[in-house]
């Protein structure tokens, strides 16, 4: 499949970017990550 835009990572910056792309209409994205969880860098206890 093709799309206009990619997004590489899921953490704030990507999932910001997704949601204002929606916002504007634009469909044609994906968000892609390498981590089987959302939410960017794991946060360490």
């Amino acid at each position: 499949m093709n799309y206009k835009y990619v997004i590489i990572g899921s953490g704030p910056t990507g999932l910001g970017a997704a949601y204002r792309l929606k916002e504007l209409g634009i469909t044609d994205f994906i968000v892609l990550e390498k981590e089987n969880r959302i939410g960017g860098y794991p946060r360490v206890l």
